[in-house]
């Protein structure tokens, strides 16, 4: 079968997509990846990267759409998957459209949230892009969260809509050798911004090492990211790691961490931070938003709170003891061999794609 993948090179999603296209790949299906920005994920080939610039450093602005087209076009795919939110080419989906070849959309953030800056934004972002859905033969959802707020606010529009939860490479993401410590190992992976919280988890730390030893080690970049390492100079237990492309790199710091924390404000669809940090044996300390509670079991596969609250991470960081993490690692395995296994997701596509093309 021939697949084409439209991505926004960024973030999340691309990381999903990514995924999915490997896999893909190895099952012998021809693959050809769009991305709406500069991609900054590990290499795929083919790839087609579009004309365009990334406002704020994260929103793609495809300068044309007319060249994803005619690419689209020459690969002449039997599906075309579009993953969205994927920046301003969420506007002009409708000149990818008329190249008429079968087309289903996953959606990866929340589209009826309003508690914070970026869930507002987001379902205004999806109002317009309702218009193209007519036009879709099917649509994904990343969480039962995001199903349900889809089919609340799409009574009437049918089109086929399912439920598929991401799939890591279990055998890149997987329990490793540790060393031993005498201090509480916390990581934090993902966008250094307002809405993933980290300011508050920064915040909690330094309470918490006045009466525990600890370490925290950040592993991306974002808006806040100066900011915060101006707050934190000179603290040498906190590792500011930054952006790292590379897979294994990634699952190895997951892998020595006792707890990763996912401390978001909004309501995050569905993070791929949970999944990978359990795959790789670690629990999860995340708040109760989004799609986190459909990932994170409460005291079997880490702990959910109730909000993105500084004392709150504190009190629950006082808490935990290192005995009680380490008796979660093999749970924490289980669980994603169980749901989100690379196989598993895959067939789950092979079958909607598949639907499209008898």
């Amino acid at each position: 079968m021939r697949i084409a993948l439209i991505s926004s090179g960024k973030r999340g999603p691309a990381s999903y997509t990514l995924n999915l296209a490997r896999s893909l790949q190895r099952r012998g299906h021809e693959v050809l990846l769009l991305s709406t920005c500069r991609w900054v994920k590990e290499p795929f080939e083919p790839m087609y990267e579009a004309r365009s610039w990334a406002a704020f450093g994260m929103v793609p602005v495809v300068l044309s759409m007319r060249g994803v087209a005619r690419r689209i076009q020459m690969f002449a795919p039997d599906v075309l998957h579009y993953q969205w939110p994927s920046g301003t080419s969420d506007f002009f989906l409708s000149q990818v459209l008329r190249t008429g070849f079968p087309t289903i959309a996953t959606v990866h953030v929340s589209v009826d949230s309003h508690d914070v800056f970026y869930d507002r934004v987001f379902a205004w972002h999806y109002r317009r892009f309702l218009r193209h859905l007519p036009s879709l033969r099917g649509l994904i959802s990343v969480s039962r969260f995001v199903a349900e707020q889809i089919n609340q606010g799409l009574p009437r529009i049918h089109v086929a809509h399912s439920i598929i939860y991401a799939g890591i490479d279990e055998t890149v993401f997987a329990p490793r050798p540790r060393s031993v410590t005498d201090h509480l190992r916390l990581l934090f992976v993902g966008q250094v911004n307002a809405e993933k919280g980290i300011d508050s988890l920064v915040e909690a730390a330094l309470r918490v090492r006045r009466s525990r030893p600890l370490t925290l080690t950040v592993i991306g970049e974002g808006l806040r990211k100066s900011a915060l390492q101006a707050r934190t100079r000179g603290l040498d237990w906190i590792r500011w790691g930054g952006f790292l492309r590379n897979q294994a790199d990634i699952a190895a710091q997951y892998a020595e961490a006792d707890l990763t924390v996912l401390p978001t404000r909004w309501d995050e669809a569905f993070s791929l931070v949970p999944v990978e940090s359990m795959a790789c044996g670690t629990p999860v300390l995340a708040t109760r938003k989004g799609g986190s509670p459909e990932i994170v079991i409460h005291g079997r596969t880490g702990y959910l709170i109730s909000e993105c609250d500084s004392d709150e991470i504190a009190e629950t960081l006082l808490s935990v003891r290192t005995d009680e993490l380490d008796a979660m690692r093999p749970q924490c395995r289980k669980t994603i061999l169980g749901r989100h296994t690379l196989s598993s997701w895959c067939e789950a596509h092979e079958r909607i794609y598949g639907s499209l093309t008898r």
